[in-house]
């Protein structure tokens, strides 16, 4: 969600956050077919955005990650298991496969 860029991702080095469309496109030009493309951490997207964008907070620490990770994460995946793929996220995962390769080069 590119409207989640924030303090976190500048200090990680990303220069952008992809939406669907440019996701499937930079697939497209370094020569794949688009699979799929979803969303996940569909709970992810407040907390994200009022900590690294509202905020400003500019590090990770260890005890609001692990408690992110044992809490939000579990329950983001079980309401995306409940209604399938969400209709936003904090994140896009994209499968790609390139066009005449065998089935063991796509591994």
């Amino acid at each position: 969600m590119p409207g989640l860029y924030g303090s976190l991702d500048f200090k990680s080095g990303h220069y952008r956050r992809y939406d669907e469309e440019l996701l499937r496109q930079v697939l497209l030009d370094a020569g794949f077919e688009s699979v799929s493309i979803r969303w996940m951490d569909i709970l992810g997207v407040f907390p994200y955005f009022v900590l690294y964008r509202l905020l400003g907070v500019s590090r990770l620490d260890a005890g609001s990650s692990g408690l992110y990770d044992s809490v939000v994460v579990p329950l983001s995946r079980f309401l995306e298991s409940m209604i399938g793929s969400p209709p936003f996220g904090k994140n896009l995962v994209a499968v790609g496969i390139r066009p005449g390769a065998s089935a063991k080069d796509q591994r």
